[in-house]
């Protein structure tokens, strides 16, 4: 019978993944119809503090691509995988690695594969290549995030068993890194070399395929940009030192006995506030932030 019901959360999660957005969330509930009415399964408790989290963290994201933040990110990403053209198997999967590590969601990947196709087409190089495992680095990329919903529901799982939020960066960041690594390795040389592809050089030789003129040498980043990305960066190294030094946490004296701060509280706490921080100092319309690409796909 369990077999039966995790297909049926399988089932669920595949339909909803074709519907995207918020239809994965309706898709659940679909599941949970299921479970409970047809099989007599009890619920838990909903994971209230994931989706808190899911959404500070979201919001944090969103409020940084309005305030121009994103597209400095980009801007700099392109300029670290335009520097080493030939090896853009190895940096496009590293480069949305750390973009997803960095900002929580791996939907911020999304605006650097372009750069990825267009960079492995001026080398030369097959862009399923570069762009295979960089799409696998960018998901993985979310298990190694410090302000990822995953982490902080590993984390809440973890803690009562005096795990850190700093001990489980020390195991995944460096085992993730090193996997995608492995992975780069397995798809350098898939395929034929393109100057040998007769399919790809039919493609050029019909104009289908045109090359990039390169780096966009008129974009400038705002002060706005800059500052939210500081901002950003803050808040990120505040909810790691607050997760891995205890000390740091508040407490309170209960009962006679000392409680902290969750992690996921203090995640969401510290989300919330960067981006307050950031809508003020940046002048930011919040009403932008809710309808930004990032928050939706949140």
């Amino acid at each position: 019978m369990i077999w039966i019901q995790a297909l049926i959360i399988l089932a669920c999660i595949m339909l909803g993944a074709r519907k995207s957005g918020v239809a994965m969330g309706f898709a659940g509930g679909v599941g949970l119809f299921i479970l409970v009415f047809v099989f007599g399964l009890k619920p838990a408790s909903p994971p209230v503090n994931v989706l808190l989290i899911i959404i500070a963290v979201s919001s944090m994201a969103a409020t940084l691509q309005v305030a121009g933040g994103l597209d400095l990110l980009v801007h700099l990403a392109e300029k670290v995988l335009r520097s080493r053209p030939d090896r853009i198997t190895f940096m496009a999967p590293i480069v949305t690695f750390l973009f997803t590590v960095f900002t929580g969601t791996s939907y911020v990947a999304l605006a650097v594969y372009p750069v990825i196709c267009e960079v492995a087409l001026e080398a030369k190089i097959r862009v399923e290549r570069p762009m295979s495992i960089a799409l696998v680095a960018s998901q993985h990329g979310i298990s190694a995030s410090p302000v990822s919903a995953s982490t902080a529901a590993l984390l809440a799982v973890l803690a009562a068993h005096g795990v850190s939020l700093g001990t489980i960066m020390m195991v995944l960041f460096p085992a993730i890194f090193l996997g995608i690594i492995i992975g780069a390795l397995s798809v350098d040389k898939k395929g034929l070399e393109l100057e040998k592809d007769p399919e790809f050089l039919k493609l050029v030789k019909n104009g289908d395929i045109t090359f990039g003129s390169g780096e966009s040498k008129n974009y400038k980043p705002t002060k706005e940009a800059v500052l939210s990305v500081t901002l950003f960066a803050l808040g990120v190294i505040f909810i790691v030192l607050l997760g891995s030094v205890k000390a740091l946490m508040p407490s309170w004296n209960v009962g006679g006995k000392v409680s902290y701060l969750s992690i996921p509280n203090a995640i969401e706490i510290i989300a919330f506030l960067t981006s307050f921080i950031m809508v003020f100092t940046c002048k930011l319309q919040p009403g932008k932030i809710a309808k930004s690409s990032v928050f939706s796909a949140g």
